[in-house]
């Protein structure tokens, strides 16, 4: 997701416009991580629940 741009500032808006881009990359990062925790989370339940799908058969006997 690229980041969102700023078209007309003031000389003195320079210094919150680059906090506002620094916070937004940080934003963006944290988000990419947490995407991927998820997606590493998901998997691993896919995994396990599969296991669990080839035992209910033994267990029904």
């Amino acid at each position: 997701m690229p980041r969102p741009g700023i078209k007309h500032h003031n000389a003195k808006d320079i210094p919150a416009i680059a906090q506002l881009k620094h916070d937004y990359d940080n934003l963006l990062a944290a988000y990419r991580l947490q995407d991927e925790e998820v997606k590493r989370l998901y998997a691993e339940f896919r995994r396990l629940n599969k296991r669990l799908e080839a035992k209910k058969p033994l267990m029904e006997d």
